[in-house]
């Protein structure tokens, strides 16, 4: 019997088990037509080039739908037989993160029937290995299995970040104590395991959580990606605690609650375009990890509004003396005229110190991701060299450790995501409730792992809910308003949607100028 034969009938037989075991249509594959190499123009193939770069694109950002049509486009007129084979795969793997592993299974089979096993032998494995996985009905079905009331916790608790992670714990105890008392549902239990902030030790706690049937993962703050991935392939959904970019990336079982760079920079975006009409921001940024990712998120973020980014400057974290980069954002100078309104100073002109002159920027706000006492010897500086201009900073600057410079970050804006300070019941008992606990006041990621636990516990105990696939589906097809953070919810991409709170320095204080719940 001929390999060809072989694998026709192994597809025979599986896919009429499949359609029997999981009752799904199956879907039609467009047949390879004849192809007349002479008559398909270079234009043609290149354009489908493009179009199998762009079904990659889609479906990193797991725009399956998208992703399916336009592999299906490439399929109903190829311009060559890998063309057809790339197409296939790949509306394969669409169908495989889709969890329709029937079409998967059809896809897969149709392009290895494609393929030469002599040349491309590396190919005809990972295909095999596809196929092997998307029929592995014994670990599919296992899979399915889990315990409802059984939460699996992962955190650093040794280690560096273990005062963190043990103060992660704490908000989520309590969060469980509180549901189990006040709720008739059921009983949840937590199966507590430590990453150590050790990729290897998460993975394998991950691995853990399989064998205990978890129902979901609440975790990892550190070494994030490596668990996620980990959970995504065993089907567990988790829900992370971290601003890391792109975890939510790893599958559809993956779900972030955590403030991120995006969130905070849309909240201070907003709120200049809005009440100032301000539509022209500058960064000013620290040349380290944190003011990359904030660079990169704001670059993202404003080209999904009606402004610009005039001009990003970056400065190294060690430095104390800003004036070569602040000089980077001038445009040159100006002075007051006789009618008493700025006007551009000539070349020829002695510029002096003194307060009929300031300098001239291209920028309505500046914005600086970094610590409040980087702040404090930047700011001062900035007005030193002339520069008036709205300052827009991150969380990091709600702290006290900003007041030494409040003269010069008058009106200064930033976000974040917990207002200890608010009026609501919720807030007041949960924070007297974690005090009594633990002797210490809940910050903002106490306070988030306590509202991850209930959003989970609410989800976990929904009637609809009888799958671990039905935890994500439930998650993000509602919004969870009684939290103690803001009203969260989650995209398709399983990333947060909520508001934060905002805050300014006005005077000798920090106050709250918009609250999430208005």
């Amino acid at each position: 019997m001929g390999n060809k034969t072989f694998i026709a009938l192994i597809s025979i037989y599986f896919i009429v088990f499949y359609s029997c075991a999981q009752k799904k249509e199956i879907i039609n594959i467009p047949p390879l037509p004849v192809i007349a190499s002479d008559l398909i123009s270079p234009e043609i193939c290149n354009e489908q080039n493009q179009k199998l770069i762009e079904i990659e694109k889609l479906f990193s950002k797991k725009s399956f739908d998208k992703a399916l049509d336009t592999g299906t486009a490439i399929l109903e007129n190829p311009c060559s037989v890998e063309h057809y084979i790339k197409a296939l795969e790949w509306v394969g793997d669409v169908f495989n993160a889709r969890g329709e592993k029937t079409n998967a299974f059809h896809f897969y089979s149709e392009a290895l029937e494609y393929l030469d096993r002599k040349t491309s032998k590396s190919r005809v494995r990972a295909l095999t290995k596809k196929i092997a996985e998307v029929t592995a009905l014994k670990k599919i079905i296992k899979k399915t299995a889990f315990k409802k009331n059984k939460i699996g916790v992962l955190l650093p608790l040794t280690g560096y970040y273990h005062l963190a992670g043990h103060r992660v714990l704490d908000a989520i105890k309590l969060a469980v104590n509180k549901f189990n008392d006040t709720q008739s549902t059921m009983v949840f239990q937590l199966s507590v395991k430590d990453t150590a902030s050790d990729s290897a030790a998460a993975v394998k706690a991950v691995k853990k959580f399989e064998k205990e049937k978890v129902s979901c993962i609440i975790g990892p703050m550190i070494t994030v990606r490596s668990a996620a991935i980990e959970s995504n392939n065993l089907g567990i959904p988790m829900m992370v605690m971290s601003q890391k970019p792109d975890v939510t990336r790893a599958g559809q079982f993956i779900l972030r609650n955590y403030m991120t760079p995006a969130m905070q920079i849309r909240t201070g975006i907003s709120y200049f375009l809005d009440n100032y009409g301000f539509t022209r921001f500058a960064i000013l940024y620290p040349n380290e990890k944190y003011g990359m990712v904030f660079k990169a998120a704001f670059i993202d973020v404003i080209s999904q509004y009606d402004a610009e980014l005039a001009i990003m400057v970056s400065y190294e974290p060690s430095q104390t003396d800003f004036s070569d980069q602040i000089q980077k954002l001038i445009t040159g100078y100006q002075k007051f005229d006789e009618n008493g309104e700025y006007v551009d100073l000539e070349e020829d002109e002695v510029k002096k110190r003194n307060k009929i002159y300031r300098a001239k920027i291209d920028f309505d706000v500046l914005f600086i991701p970094d610590t409040a006492g980087m702040v404090n010897m930047i700011a001062p500086q900035l007005k030193y060299h002339g520069i008036d201009v709205q300052l827009m900073g991150t969380n990091l600057w709600n702290s006290q450790k900003l007041l030494p410079a409040k003269d010069y970050v008058q009106t200064a804006v930033f976000p974040d995501g917990f207002y200890p300070d608010s009026k609501s019941k919720r807030v007041k008992d949960f924070i007297s409730s974690y005090f009594k606990a633990t002797d210490n006041f809940p910050e903002y990621t106490e306070a988030i792992a306590y509202d991850t636990a209930m959003i989970i516990m609410n989800a976990l105990s929904s009637p609809a809910v009888s799958s671990r696939k039905d935890v994500v589906k439930y998650l993000q097809s509602n919004t969870f308003s009684r939290t103690i953070t803001c009203p969260t919810s989650f995209d398709p991409q399983g990333e947060p949607v909520k508001p934060l709170e905002l805050f300014q320095v006005m005077g000798d204080e920090i106050k709250l100028i918009r609250s999430c719940d208005d």
